[in-house]
């Protein structure tokens, strides 16, 4: 008998040692798939999406850098700063600069004309311009009022502050963006706003405020408001700070009238900004529901220095093409990010790298625009205009990815294929050929395609079609099977009442503890049967069961990917987690009166996860027969196991340690409590020993260069 716990305590740790060598050879390999290069001088690369997760993958460059346009190239004298940008349909780019200068451009580029004044209005300080038809808006921001011309500067009218009930009287009308639809309704801008934009009419008349943003409350402002409510004067109330909502940065409309607008940075504490685009329908209600939608990265990395620090993103405009893709960028980080008509990230370019120095790069993006496919970017620091030409594959993807959205699968089929061949990372294409394939009714290719696109809907729907032509052909077998399994337990139930297997005291001990863990773990107690061996291997294998879940389950309810499995993570999670609370709960309980050995509390803990292995397996294997809009049932099995090995845990703390019911709850509070405090002292060894070391590191590097 010792031989055979002998050989599986050693077969257990073979296969625990596997998985730790093997787990990091999986997410390497899986990492080194994304890498890529490219001729351009920034980073292009899109997010992967992973149930709530994300992963920055390289891809194809869309753009390519064309021109870049400054005061030198362009024959003029240098610029104060450029503020923004316009391009009208007609190709001619108009450059607003801070010094009251509109630089107009033809389409090939060239110096039409350099305005100074309207009229005999200067617009020193403006900030925002907006060309529609042959009507030029100045957003002249300092002067408090917007100017209306044409491309030649000849003054046709201006929009001063609305004289109306619905404006209060403290106001601050400082106009800093201006768009203007179609049929000629405006929409004005304002620093300092929190009401949204400024309504006017085409005949000019003030209408109303339009689509400002809402304040976001949770349940702790709402109970505070509450309390200040109940405990304030009137008088105190009115007097305190409120919080407003968060004014837009910027705006601008779509072939269809639909206003976008940027909100700009929010939280300054949230490393990341939701909700920050927004496509608002006439009623001012945004149709994208974008509210918790993450613009820009996903993830905001830390920057070190004198400690760690968080740059909150910022987005600072907005431009929308033709086709529906609109376009935002963050002045924080100075990228520009790509997005289809549902907020799916296409691409990223641009960035700050070597200081903004190199073509394609910035050091503060002002304003942004499109020119037909192509993007064009105004730096304010570096003065110049940068030009990025949509090249044969952006616009190859716009389209099929538009026609995709549409619903035009098999049309696209072709189209994506040929996507693949360029770049194997475009997670557009894998997800254009599984609804093909689905559409075509080829299910076991759908399946395939979407896992490989972490596509969890449309793998779930092909897995059901499949599910139903297996069923179809093979349900009389599989009614058989399950008569034969049967057959086979009642069999087996039979011999085993006629022949006992004898098994040693403490396997039998272990055995009927799933069943009786009253009687078991009191003659675990009488009897000093408790057995770290078999807690050990117990322990083993329900690590092994959790990482199968990963490793295993099925893709349709694995949260995370084989890639960024974390075996160091996963043993502390369960390995880790019991250690730490037999310690603990030992030494809280010897302070409480407890009689529990340490040997005793470990086999009762590790005993009672003997429920949650069975169904650990049990899910894996469930996984492969049911799809997620069926999880109800495995949730119903997960939580009923996980509340049996709690009780069996509770009853066998109870009974080791002579404990009244009262009596444990307090203890396991206490236990809980020093485990948080061995945590904490675990954690503060660990930076002091890495800032012991970065200290001799600092010693060596002075004394090795001095």
């Amino acid at each position: 008998m010792r031989s055979l716990r002998r050989k599986a305590l050693v077969f257990a740790l073979s296969i625990l040692v596997f998985i730790l060598v093997l787990s990091p050879c999986t997410g390497a390999f899986a990492m080194t798939q994304f890498s890529g290069h490219s001729d351009v001088p920034y980073d292009t690369y899109t997010y992967w999406q992973t149930d709530g997760n994300f992963k920055a993958v390289y891809t194809k460059p869309l753009f390519e850098v064309g021109e870049v346009l400054s005061a030198h190239t362009l024959g003029l004298d240098g610029f104060s700063e450029l503020v923004d940008i316009s391009v009208s349909e007609d190709g001619y780019v108009y450059i607003l600069d801070s010094s009251s200068r509109m630089i107009v451009l033809t389409k090939d580029h060239k110096v039409y004309k350099e305005i100074k004044t309207i009229g005999d209005k200067e617009f020193k300080g403006a900030r925002g311009i907006y060309v529609v038809d042959d009507d030029v808006y100045i957003s002249d921001t300092d002067n408090m009022r917007v100017l209306i011309t044409d491309k030649d500067g000849n003054f046709k009218g201006e929009l001063l502050k609305p004289d109306s009930p619905v404006v209060p009287d403290d106001f601050s009308y400082k106009p800093i963006k201006t768009a203007v639809d179609k049929k000629g309704y405006k929409y004005i801008l304002c620093d300092g706003s929190y009401y949204g934009a400024l309504l006017y009419s085409p005949e000019n008349k003030f209408l109303s405020f339009y689509g400002s943003n809402s304040v976001k409350t949770g349940i702790v402002q709402f109970l505070e408001d509450i309390w200040n409510r109940l405990t304030m004067t009137d008088e105190k109330y009115e007097k305190q700070a409120r919080k407003f909502p968060y004014q837009f940065t910027d705006l601008c409309i779509d072939k269809n009238g639909f206003v976008y607008t940027s909100t700009g940075k929010t939280e300054s504490s949230e490393w990341v900004q939701k909700g920050v685009i927004r496509k608002l329908a006439p009623n001012g209600n945004d149709i994208i529901d974008s509210g918790n939608v993450v613009f820009g990265e996903k993830e905001v990395p830390l920057t070190f220095g004198r400690g760690f620090y968080i740059h909150a993103q910022n987005m600072g405009g907005v431009t929308v093409d033709d086709d529906d893709y609109f376009y935002t960028f963050d002045t924080t980080y100075n990228k520009i990010y790509m997005y289809d008509s549902e907020c799916n990230n296409v691409c990223v370019i641009g960035g700050g790298f070597d200081s903004g120095r190199q073509k394609g790069t910035f050091q503060k993006i002002n304003a942004i625009d499109h020119i037909g496919d192509d993007l064009i970017v105004i730096d304010g620091i570096k003065n110049t205009i940068t030009v990025f030409k949509c090249n044969e594959y952006g616009k190859q993807l716009k389209l099929l990815q538009n026609m995709t959205l549409k619903g035009e699968y098999t049309s696209a089929k072709a189209g994506w294929e040929e996507i693949l061949k360029s770049d194997r990372n475009n997670r557009f294409a894998y997800l254009g050929l599984a609804k093909a394939a689905y559409a075509e009714g080829d299910y076991g290719k759908a399946l395939e395609l979407s896992k490989t696109a972490y596509e969890k809907k449309i793998y779930s729907e092909a897995y059901v079609q499949l599910r139903k032509e297996f069923l179809y052909k093979n349900i009389w077998w599989i009614i058989l099977a399950a008569l034969a399994i049967v057959a086979v337990f009642v069999i087996l139930s039979k011999r085993k009442k006629k022949r006992t297997i004898k098994l040693g005291e403490r396997v039998a001990l272990m055995k009927d503890s799933l069943g009786h863990p009253v009687i078991s773990f009191t003659k675990m107690k009488e009897k000093d049967l408790a057995s770290v061996k078999l807690g050990v291997v117990i322990l083993v294998v329900y690590f092994l069961s959790v990482a199968s879940q990963t490793l295993l389950g099925s893709f349709m309810f694995v949260s995370e990917s084989v890639s960024s499995f974390n075996i160091l993570l996963l043993l502390f999670r369960t390995v880790g987690l019991v250690i730490l609370w037999t310690v603990s709960n030992w030494a809280v309980s010897c302070l409480m009166g407890g009689i529990g050995k340490m040997k005793e509390i470990f086999t009762v803990v590790c005993y009672g996860l003997i429920p949650m292995i069975i169904a650990n397996f049990a899910y894996i294997i469930l996984t492969h027969v049911f799809v997620p809009d069926e999880v109800a049932f495995l949730t119903t099995i997960m939580t009923a196991f996980t509340i049996y090995s709690a009780i069996m845990i509770v009853i066998g703390t109870i009974i080791i340690h002579d404990f009244s019911f009262g009596k444990f709850v307090a203890t396991a509070l206490l236990t809980v409590f020093a485990m948080a405090i061995v945590l904490f002292i675990i954690v503060l060894i660990v930076v002091l020993v890495q800032q012991f070391i970065a200290f001799g590191a600092t010693v060596y590097n002075e004394m090795l260069f001095r």
